[in-house]
């Protein structure tokens, strides 16, 4: 194991809700507004922490290590907080892949660093991309 992303990563879950505890507390909202609250999260945690995430990405992405997977908390979430929908497994598993990528470190890095966009335009943006999405998609499901 890496002790560089280890220590990274350690200093970033201490800081972190657990995926479970996370769900829980969105469980009674709306499917969109569960999403977009779980999204708000993270996309918070990494505003507040965006130093120490850029820096766990970068250590991640120079270890050569073909094996380390991130942690996945946010997939993990939201893959909670759909288990009850009435989507397929299958549906499930690629909603919550396809929301992952409105949330956390990468997203932002795109927003900020390639749109130039603040940490509020970001958060509007990222935020109405899955807006966006889940009309789309919940409109599909009903024909």
């Amino acid at each position: 194991s890496n002790t560089e992303i280890l220590a990274a990563e350690t200093s970033l879950a201490i800081t972190t809700v657990p995926p479970n505890e996370l769900a829980n507390q969105v469980a009674e909202l709306p499917l969109e507004e569960r999403i977009l609250k779980i999204q708000e999260y993270f996309n918070t945690l990494t505003f507040t922490n965006e130093s120490a995430f850029r820096k766990y990405l970068s250590v991640v992405i120079e270890s050569s290590t073909d094996e380390f997977k991130r942690g996945a908390r946010r997939t993990k979430a939201l893959n909670l907080t759909l288990k009850n929908e009435p989507f397929s497994k299958t549906q499930k598993t690629k909603l919550a892949n396809l929301l992952t990528i409105f949330m956390g470190l990468e997203p932002i890095i795109v927003a900020k660093d390639v749109c130039g966009l603040d940490n509020k335009a970001s958060q509007e943006l990222l935020a109405w991309g899955i807006q966006l999405f889940l009309k789309g998609y919940l409109a599909q499901e009903k024909e």
